[in-house]
């Protein structure tokens, strides 16, 4: 079994998300897996003439035989995870890490009237506070959120299922 591995080292709009797409189509991949911060960035890829652009889930669902893994660490906002899958119609086959930071409305709040975001190039999203308050041990998470009970596994069982 083996698996190839995605990184910008570079902070960002390196084009990840769009090869990420390309190789689970070509590859045929079986699981594609979001790592890192939040929603800080949007993943957008033209596909049959459609545009899809996702901020949550990880492009590579494209590929209707592919499963998408928010994975542990991953600062989750349930809303636009939420709005994702019903728009491109993946609830049976997205997942999230039961223990991902809760991004919430205060942590957006946080950001937004902070002015050392702008000096960092925050996109405001509320992932960096969350994240802040996941390290502290203050933030809820995935686990805390009702509407997202459908979606938690095992990361284990998502390579051998």
């Amino acid at each position: 079994m083996g698996a190839t591995i995605i990184v910008d080292a570079f902070g960002g709009d390196g084009g990840k998300g769009k090869f990420c797409a390309f190789l689970s189509k070509r590859l045929d991949a079986k699981l594609s897996v979001r790592a890192g911060a939040g929603t800080n960035a949007g993943h957008s890829f033209f596909i049959d003439k459609e545009f899809i652009k996702t901020r949550m889930l990880p492009l590579g669902c494209v590929n209707p035989n592919t499963k998408a893994l928010i994975s542990s660490g991953v600062a989750i906002n349930p809303t636009i995870f939420l709005e994702e899958i019903n728009n491109y119609d993946l609830a049976d086959r997205a997942f999230v890490d039961r223990n991902c930071p809760v991004i919430e409305s205060k942590h957006i709040s946080y950001e937004k009237k902070d002015p050392t975001m702008i000096k960092i190039d925050s996109t405001k999203n509320g992932s960096g506070r969350a994240r802040a308050d996941y390290v502290m041990r203050r933030a809820k998470r995935a686990q805390d959120i009702k509407d997202l009970e459908g979606f938690f596994t095992f990361q284990l069982n998502l390579i051998f299922w």
